[in-house]
């Protein structure tokens, strides 16, 4: 599938490849907001429009590289966001927080991240769970007709 692949800098040169793991070769559900700035971003970006083109790319369509990603596109969001120290990365950890909060099931979170084993999300997010069991003895007291 043509969304399925990554870009790599090696020896120079970019490099496309394959996901590492089966986990990341997956299908991520995209928020409404986000696909709506998605349709948008071509238009905005001066980038020719092409049907093979990378989301994030450089004015002809091509690869970006990651420190031209970083001047061009991911330094300017973020400081218009207030966010000047975060790192891109940070949207993993930011998503996985919010969802851990909302309460969504961990495996659900799991796939979401792309991670192999369901003991990385949970060793990495579990303590944003914090009130977990408490809800889960007040769902008890009322399934088994507590007071």
């Amino acid at each position: 599938m043509q969304g399925r692949r990554s870009i790599a800098e090696v020896r120079g040169g970019l490099d496309i490849q394959e996901p590492k793991t089966k986990a990341g070769r997956r299908q991520v559900p995209i928020p409404g907001f986000a696909l709506e700035a998605l349709r948008q971003h071509p238009e905005s970006s001066g980038a020719v429009p092409h049907p093979t083109a990378w989301v994030f790319s450089n004015r002809t369509g091509g690869l970006i590289r990651k420190g031209n990603f970083y001047t061009g596109c991911w330094k300017p969001i973020r400081d218009k966001a207030g966010i000047p120290n975060a790192r891109f990365h940070d949207l993993r950890h930011t998503t996985a927080s919010l969802l851990a909060k909302r309460r969504i099931h961990p495996k659900i979170v799991q796939s979401i991240l792309g991670h192999a084993r369901f003991a990385i999300t949970m060793d990495l997010y579990s303590y944003l769970m914090d009130g977990a069991h408490e809800e889960a003895a007040a769902a008890l007291d009322e399934l088994l007709g507590g007071s």
